[in-house]
């Protein structure tokens, strides 16, 4: 019998952090009814391995790294330099089967007021109504935001067009 795996990787901490910090933490849930081997860590690029995580068979875990935004390619990053790090994550089960995950990390400016989460993919673009009370952000779906409240009002998926 053929039994399919579901290999996943979740990211769980935020994507900010805030200016001048020295290290921040990133926080990945994995799982795999297989039992996972190990999570890597690869920063600047996947030819960049910067951690890893053993898993001895787990089916489900939390792993943490601490990322100082040095590249090991290159000794004149930090995490002001440059200000959007690349994060590329693999995660390997028992089996062999491969999963993977990117996103970018980047500085909070000091001016930051808020942080308006929803999205699943990246945004691109953002713009304020002429009054200053709506804020539409996305690329191929686009949120309305009421800047008051920070709700989210509206969704559109661009292809909904």
């Amino acid at each position: 019998m053929l039994v399919c795996t579901a290999l996943s990787i979740q990211l769980t901490s935020r994507r900010a952090y805030p200016k001048d910090s020295k290290s921040i933490s990133i926080q990945l849930k994995v799982s795999d009814s297989d039992g996972l081997h190990q999570v890597l860590l690869f920063t600047g690029g996947v030819f960049n391995l910067k951690a890893c995580h053993g898993l001895n068979g787990e089916q489900d875990a939390v792993v943490e790294f601490d990322y100082d935004g040095r590249i090991p390619s290159n000794d004149e990053t930090s995490l002001s330099n440059p200000l959007v790090h690349q994060i590329y994550v693999k995660a390997v089960d028992t089996g062999g089967n491969v999963a993977s995950l990117s996103f970018n990390l980047w500085e909070v400016s000091p001016q930051h007021i808020a942080t308006i989460e929803g999205h699943t993919d990246q945004i691109r673009s953002v713009a304020f109504s002429p009054d200053g009370t709506l804020l539409a952000s996305g690329w191929g779906e686009i949120k309305l935001w009421d800047v008051m409240t920070r709700a989210n009002i509206f969704t559109i998926k661009t292809m909904d067009l």
